[in-house]
């Protein structure tokens, strides 16, 4: 993993309040006074034109999705054990903790297993993020239950959950050297 202040393979500099103006600069400002600045925000801080758009999509699911918090780390952590994403799994293990899941469950995840003692409706959401991030078909059924399991607004949050963390993070983090060559997850239980 890359340290702060320097560039990784993709040659970038994590960007600071130092090196920075403007929205940039104030959303940095913003993302250090509550310890919410990870690495990969300093190094998408070099597209000035994104930045912002990507700290308030990241936001909008962490902290405005009326999906209760701990369903939407069980699916997140699921992805990053679908997707191999390292970074990203380890930056969740802590709001995971504080959302309510369990080690037990993210031990599950990490091995590829569905979590026990978990409602029908989460295991519904992990089956449902899992399926979109592995390309499966979607139909109207599906959307009928998501529908009725999280009203039409719960069943388009759990659909940008599985884009954004089965999609568009894992390749950002792949691409800016902020996972290991060959992630396993021997390190959290998951068989190599």
């Amino acid at each position: 993993m890359i340290q702060p202040g320097t560039p990784g393979v993709s040659g970038l500099a994590e960007r600071t309040t130092a090196d920075t103006d403007g929205d940039v600069r104030r959303i940095l400002e913003k993302l250090e006074s509550t310890g919410q600045l990870l690495t990969v925000s300093r190094l998408v801080a070099n597209s000035p034109a994104l930045f912002r758009a990507f700290v308030l999509f990241s936001d909008g699911i962490l902290t405005r999705s009326r999906l209760p918090g701990d369903l939407r780390e069980l699916c997140i952590l699921r992805l990053a054990a679908l997707k191999d994403a390292e970074y990203e799994w380890a930056e969740h293990v802590g709001f995971s903790s504080r959302a309510g899941v369990t080690d037990e469950q993210r031990h599950a995840l990490a091995e590829g297993r569905l979590p026990e003692g978990v409602d029908d409706d989460r295991l519904a959401a992990l089956a449902a993020v899992e399926k979109l991030a592995e390309g499966g078909g979607w139909s109207a059924e599906d959307w009928d239950d998501l529908r009725a399991r999280f009203g039409p607004d719960g069943a388009i949050d759990l659909v940008m959950i599985a884009g954004w963390y089965g999609g568009v993070v894992p390749v950002l983090t792949k691409a800016l050297g902020l996972e290991p060559d060959n992630a396993t997850y021997s390190q959290k239980g998951r068989a190599t």
